[in-house]
């Protein structure tokens, strides 16, 4: 479903975040991290990228960065997890 929809629109964000989510809970870190990597590319004020990128982080083991992650994103107005 993902990849046709991005087939027709490469950058589209909510569908880039909804199948680097579903990378993540599935446990493909590496597929979810390429995602966050274009998406954040392409769009780096989308809250709920950012959001994603610190739960990334924190499976990683990164907890600084995770940390940091998530005051990037407080910092944004209007954000609010997804």
């Amino acid at each position: 479903m993902w990849n046709r929809a991005l087939a027709i629109e490469p950058d589209r964000p909510d569908t880039l975040f909804d199948r680097a989510k579903t990378f993540l809970l599935a446990g493909d870190n590496k597929a979810a991290a390429r995602d966050l990597d274009h998406l954040l590319k392409k769009h780096p004020r989308y809250g709920p990228g950012k959001f994603l990128l610190a739960h990334y982080l924190e499976a990683e083991g990164q907890k600084e960065a995770a940390i940091q992650a998530l005051r990037e994103f407080l910092k944004q107005p209007d954000n609010d997890p997804p």
